[in-house]
């Protein structure tokens, strides 16, 4: 039985789309890691590193669809891109804009709060974005 796209709320529509359920194993990695390295403000790296993270991720499931829309028509013909419940320029809109808020945000948060540090760790805020491209697009 086919749904009707109006009948199914927006915000369920992108829910799926982000693969909501699957963030939360995202949680628990950022947790992890601000305990692994017992920093010395875990209560802003939190604050920090879980939006960040939840933006680099739902920015990479976006544009995982965005890249395989074509495939997904074929295999996945119920993705809201594929079904075109979701239009590929919102798509396209929300995984880039994702990405590249989440990367200026991340390399402002590390010059701000531990500038002796910038150099060191913004290429691997970079390189994140990078790697969700790469990833998602031609690899």
């Amino acid at each position: 039985m086919e749904i009707d796209s109006k009948a199914v709320p927006r915000w369920k529509l992108w829910a799926q789309l982000i693969r909501l359920p699957t963030s939360m194993t995202l949680i628990a990695d950022a947790l992890t890691a601000v305990a692994i390295t017992q920093c010395e403000f875990p209560a802003r790296s939190i604050g920090l590193l879980l939006p960040i993270s939840l933006a680099m991720y739902w920015a990479g499931m976006i544009l995982n669809d965005w890249f395989d829309l074509e495939k997904d028509r074929e295999q996945r013909s119920q993705r809201p891109l594929a079904s075109g419940k979701i239009s590929m320029a919102s798509a396209g809109l929300a995984g880039w804009g994702l990405l590249i808020v989440a990367g200026v945000v991340c390399s402002l948060a590390i010059f701000w709060f531990a500038p002796q540090r910038w150099l060191h760790v913004l290429p691997w805020c970079f390189g994140v974005m990078l790697a969700v491209v790469l990833y998602d697009g031609p690899l």
